[in-house]
C-alpha cells in the first residue's frame, strides 16, 4: 500500500520551531517511503483562521512541498503569496491543498448519519457542570472525563434546545445551543480499529491508551461547527491518509479518533449505495487506523514545551532576523537523530524511525543563537 501522509497545521497562530520539526518528520516519513504528502489547513475555528498565508510561506521557506489534493476535498488551488514572503528560487512549487472550513457541508451530511443511528446525543452541559461532576465523592482522581450527564436525558434535540433556552433566560444570558457527544456505550466492538487499546506507535513503540479517558467526547460544537476529533477522521478517510506523524501531545487523542473510526464503520453498513457520499462510505467500510508516529516535543530552556505565543521561536520571526533556512534545517534534521543536513530533500535518504530520541529535545537561547547570521550581512539564501 502506498503511503499517504499529511501536513496539517492549524492557523490559530504562527508556526514555531517545534511545529516545524513535527511537520518535517511527517514530510520525511512520507517521502522516504516514496509516498505522497498532502497539505490540510485545519481552520475549524472561525475566529482563529488568519495565518494561512504565513503557514504556506513558512512551509515553502523550509523546503517542504506537498502533493496535489484531490478535487472535492475542500481543495484550494495554488495562489500568489504576498511580495514580502521572503521566499526565493529555492522554494518548492506549490500544489493545491485542503481547507477544512470549505468542508462544513460534508461534515454535516456525514454527521447526520451518526445522529440517525443514535450514536450521538445532544448535550447542554457547561464546563462547570462537568468539573462539578468530576469532584463528586468516590470518583477517581483522574483527568476530567465527561460522565454522561446528558446521555439519555433528552428524547429529542428540541427538548434539549428548550431546556438550554430556559436556563439561559433564568441566568440572564444568550442561549449557547447544544453540543453533540459520541455515545461510547453504543459502539459495537466488532467495528473497533484499536483492539484492546494498544497502539503500535512507530516512534514510541507499543502504547496502551486509556480507553474512554475522555468519556463521551464532543463531535459537534455548540456553535454549530464540528470538533477536530470528528473532522480530522472524516478527512483522513476521504483523502486515504494512512500515515500520521505528529507531536506526542496528541498521543492520547489517538484513542478518541479510533472511536470515531469505530462509529463511522458501524454506520457505514447502513448507508445506501445511492448516498451522495457513497465513495466516502465505501472507504469507511475498508478503513483501518493509520500508522501513527508521535514525536517527543521541543522544549525551551525553561523545560516547558514551545507554544505559539513564544514569538522569539516563531519561524516567521526567525526568518525576519535574517536566518537562512539551511541553518535552521541543520538543527531540525539533527534533532530527529539524522545527520545535520542543510535541506529537507537531502535528509530523505537518511530517514530512520529508530534514530528519533524518546525524550524531548531543547531549542533555547543557545540553539537560537547558533542559527543566527554571524556576519551582519543579508543572507544569500532567504
Amino acid at each position: 500500500m502506498d503511503v499517504i501522509g499529511r501536513l496539517a497545521p492549524s492557523p490559530t497562530g504562527l508556526l514555531h520551531v517545534g511545529n516545524a520539526r513535527s511537520l518535517l518528520g511527517a514530510w520525511l516519513a512520507a517521502r522516504a517511503s516514496g509516498g505522497k504528502i498532502l497539505l490540510r489547513i485545519e481552520d475549524l475555528l472561525p475566529d482563529f483562521a488568519g495565518h494561512e498565508e504565513a503557514l504556506l510561506q513558512d512551509l515553502l521557506w523550509l523546503g517542504l512541498d506537498w502533493d496535489p489534493t484531490p478535487p472535492g476535498l475542500g481543495t484550494v488551488e495554488p495562489q500568489l503569496l504576498s511580495s514580502d514572503a521572503g521566499l526565493s528560487q529555492w522554494a518548492p512549487k506549490q500544489n493545491s491543498w485542503q481547507r477544512q472550513s470549505l468542508r462544513q457541508d460534508v461534515y454535516l451530511r456525514i454527521f447526520k448519519h451518526l445522529q440517525r443511528s443514535g450514536l450521538v446525543y445532544p448535550c447542554i452541559c457547561t464546563r462547570k457542570d462537568v468539573e462539578q461532576a468530576a469532584r463528586a465523592p468516590h470518583r477517581d482522581d483522574q483527568a476530567v472525563a465527561y460522565p454522561g450527564l446528558c446521555r439519555g436525558r433528552f428524547s429529542h434535540v428540541s427538548e434539549a434546545l428548550a431546556q438550554e433556552a430556559a436556563l439561559a433566560a433564568a441566568q440572564g444570558r444568550a442561549p449557547l445551543g447544544v453540543a453533540w457527544r459520541l455515545n461510547i456505550t453504543a459502539l459495537r466492538p466488532e467495528f473497533a480499529v484499536l483492539p484492546n487499546s494498544w497502539l503500535d506507535d512507530a516512534v514510541a513503540g507499543p502504547q496502551w491508551l486509556a480507553p474512554d479517558a475522555a468519556g463521551d467526547f464532543v463531535l459537534g460544537r455548540k456553535d454549530g461547527g464540528f470538533a477536530y476529533m470528528f473532522a480530522v477522521v472524516v478527512d483522513d478517510i476521504a483523502a486515504g491518509v494512512n500515515q500520521v506523524v505528529r507531536g506526542d501531545d496528541l498521543l492520547q487523542a489517538t484513542e478518541q479518533q479510533a472511536r470515531v473510526y469505530q462509529a463511522l464503520r458501524q454506520v457505514a453498513w447502513q448507508v445506501s449505495e445511492d448516498d451522495q457520499d457513497t465513495a466516502f462510505w465505501q472507504r469507511v467500510r475498508r478503513s483501518l487506523l493509520p500508522v501513527y508516529g508521535h514525536l517527543p516535543l521541543v522544549h525551551g530552556d525553561d523545560g516547558r514545551r514551545l507554544a505559539k505565543r513564544n514569538q522569539s521561536i516563531q519561524i516567521r520571526a526567525i526568518r525576519q532576523q535574517g536566518v537562512r533556512s539551511d541553518r535552521l534545517m541543520l538543527w531540525l534534521t539533527a534533532s530527529l537523530g539524522l545527520p545535520a543536513l542543510p535541506d529537507a530533500a537531502a535528509a530523505v535518504a537518511h530517514w530512520d524511525w529508530s534514530t528519533i530520541a524518546s525524550t524531548p529535545v531543547v531549542f533555547g537561547g543557545k540553539e537560537l543563537a547558533a542559527v543566527m547570521p554571524t556576519d551582519g550581512h543579508a543572507p544569500a539564501r532567504a
